[in-house]
């Protein structure tokens, strides 16, 4: 037969197939970016600021808050590497498992966030409780 022949048409969807995953890969970390980014400034800028505030009142800090106080100057690019983590580890399973995995660690860093804010609200409470 001719050169385009059935080896050379079953190249063409697999071609197809990976592009469009590499499509969908960086829509999804377009999508990702600003949470990662919030992380980074949630860790970098607020928290320390937050817990050296707590700290200045006086109102006894909690166990975990004075581990994220220690841990000030690394915990904005800790939680990027935990979100970047998160990321490669959903690229991989959509790779060999599903494409929408992609669009999994938006779930996580929502997750993440959800758990964040509360912990650093927390000690505000009993703050505010004091002043009362």
């Amino acid at each position: 037969m001719n050169e385009v022949g059935p080896s050379a048409a079953g190249e063409e969807p697999a071609r197809t197939d990976k592009r469009r995953f590499r499509v969908v890969a960086v829509v999804a970390l377009v999508c990702a970016a600003p949470f990662m980014a919030g992380h980074f400034i949630i860790g970098a800028f607020f928290v320390p600021s937050l817990l050296s505030a707590m700290a200045n009142l006086g109102s006894g800090t909690p166990p975990w808050a004075q581990v994220l106080l220690s841990l000030r100057l690394v915990l904005g690019p800790l939680l990027v590497l935990l979100d970047v983590g998160i990321f490669v580890g959903c690229y991989f399973l959509a790779r060999r498992w599903w494409i929408g995995l992609l669009f999994a660690p938006i779930f996580a860093y929502l997750a993440l966030g959800m758990l964040l804010v509360p912990l650093l609200y927390l000690p505000l409470f009993n703050v505010v409780q004091q002043v009362h």
